[in-house]
């Protein structure tokens, strides 16, 4: 997905739960008359970032109104609406209120964080179902170097093993405390031989420490 269509898909469904609101993408210069009539969120795309097989997308909520009230209360329904229908939203800020550089006009400034869409990453846990908002993974490789007399770098590694260290954010972990060596899906990836290094049920995050990972097959 891109980040115009992730924008437009958000725009939409907030525009089915936030009334009297207008959603739109950000605008040119000659829209601000329009503002004194209702509540105006404006959206645009601020970057796009990808590590690994990760795709952050951060987008910017500009919420305009007649007041600071009216801004402040579609401020907070627009959070909420987020917050309930946007698992796949990792973080949620809002600025201090300031003056639009386009419309001159003031406004309060949400930025959201996604990791890959509006509906999060699906992942399973022990046989377990969840949403993730983000989940970013750690290869490593132990083992004995093996360095040849007179050399500096190994040219190569004994009884070598590589584990993943897998973080997830946003994920409901209720019933998972008490899970020992279990298997997970992450996407299309499926990863064995796991065992939990953190637990944070009241924040929603995790690390796992998995032994092996291979994709998901295809049929």
């Amino acid at each position: 997905m891109t980040g115009t269509e992730l924008l437009e898909q958000l725009l939409t469904l907030l525009e089915a739960q936030v009334e009297g609101v207008e959603f739109r993408r950000s605008w040119a210069c000659g829209w601000g008359s329009r503002l004194v009539v209702k509540p105006v969120v404006s959206g645009a795309v601020v970057s796009r970032r990808r590590t690994g097989a990760y795709l952050e997308t951060v987008v910017r909520l500009s919420v305009f109104g007649s007041d600071a009230s009216q801004r402040e209360e579609t401020a907070a329904a627009v959070e909420e609406a987020v917050m309930a229908k946007c698992p796949g939203c990792g973080s949620l800020a809002r600025e201090e209120e300031q003056v639009d550089g386009v419309t001159k006009l003031p406004c309060l400034n949400l930025t959201l964080s996604f990791a890959g869409d509006l509906q999060g990453l699906a992942v399973t846990l022990a046989g377990k179902a969840r949403t993730a908002s983000r989940a970013a993974v750690t290869v490593s490789l132990s083992g004995e170097e093996l360095v040849a007399v007179g050399e500096e770098e190994p040219f190569a590694v004994e009884n070598a093993q590589t584990q993943y260290q897998v973080q997830l954010e946003g994920v409901d972990l209720t019933g998972l405390e008490s899970a020992g060596v279990f298997t997970a899906q992450v996407g299309d990836r499926v990863y064995t031989g796991c065992r939990w290094k953190k637990l944070d049920l009241q924040e929603g995050t995790a690390v796992f420490l998995a032994a092996g990972c291979e994709e998901e097959d295809e049929e």
